[in-house]
């Protein structure tokens, strides 16, 4: 079908040429979409005010075969206004974080309804002034968990230990996305050190509910942890570092 109408969060807009955007869409039922928004950067133009990251829509994409990278936005209806509009640093940095890890995580295996109902369930959070970095990491965990892509957390991988306060340190293993004790860990290997607390959080994280998550004890440390060992994962299976990570690390937890 050369029409498809659909949902849409606006996830970034770039300039192209002097008057158009390009446009990547997360969309309800189609996945990720790149489209040209023509003209939205000319004065008399309804479509440029709308397309602000994280903004919901109802649009319209056009294309003349499924060989076309881009979709033309043809309409685009405001269903909810970004929430990063007039926001503060961490909220900005917070949203670019989610827009980001949207674009790059679903372009692997996925379910695209959850996603997106992922998606709108955090910029709910985002709005309600949920903490910041928590969101942001629980986000990560939710989204890399629903793409199939999550590190397996559980046991030692070596001799099946559980998780417990008696073994205070743990090891997550970038190459193989496995955890282990300190009593297994080899000399020399590749391996991030890790709290047993953290471990429990990230477990956690990737099976509850995201919005249960958003509501786990938790610290500073744990997120901060829990995020390296997400971006390391993301980054063995997809080729990919996370621009908008840095600014998430560095939020203190309020």
């Amino acid at each position: 079908m050369p029409y498809l109408n659909d949902e849409a969060v606006v996830l970034n807009s770039l300039r192209s040429r002097e008057k158009d955007k390009v446009t990547v869409l997360m969309t309800r039922n189609h996945g990720l979409v790149r489209a040209v928004a023509r003209r939205a950067f000319s004065p008399t133009s309804r479509l440029g005010t709308a397309l602000e990251m994280l903004s919901t829509l109802k649009v319209q994409l056009f294309r003349r075969s499924e060989s076309q990278e881009l979709f033309t936005l043809c309409q685009a209806v405001l269903i909810e206004r970004s929430p990063l509009l007039e926001a503060d640093y961490e909220t900005l940095s917070c949203g670019s974080f989610l827009a980001e890890v949207i674009s790059v995580v679903a372009t692997a295996e996925h379910d695209e309804s959850e996603l997106f109902r992922i998606l709108a369930q955090a910029q709910v959070a985002l709005a309600q002034g949920v903490e910041r970095q928590l969101l942001a990491v629980a986000f990560f965990a939710s989204v890399t968990a629903i793409a199939g892509i999550a590190p397996q957390v559980g046991a030692c991988c070596r001799c099946a230990r559980e998780i417990s306060e008696e073994c205070g340190e743990w090891f997550f293993l970038p190459v193989s996305g496995n955890f282990c004790c300190a009593a297994c860990v080899l000399a020399g290997e590749s391996a991030m050190r890790l709290s047993a607390e953290t471990l429990r959080w990230l477990e956690h994280a990737l099976q509850a509910p995201f919005q249960d998550c958003l509501r786990y004890p938790h610290h500073s440390g744990c997120l901060l942890e829990s995020a390296k060992v997400l971006s390391e994962q993301v980054q063995s299976h997809l080729g990919v570092k996370f621009r908008t990570l840095p600014y998430i690390v560095e939020m203190h937890n309020s």
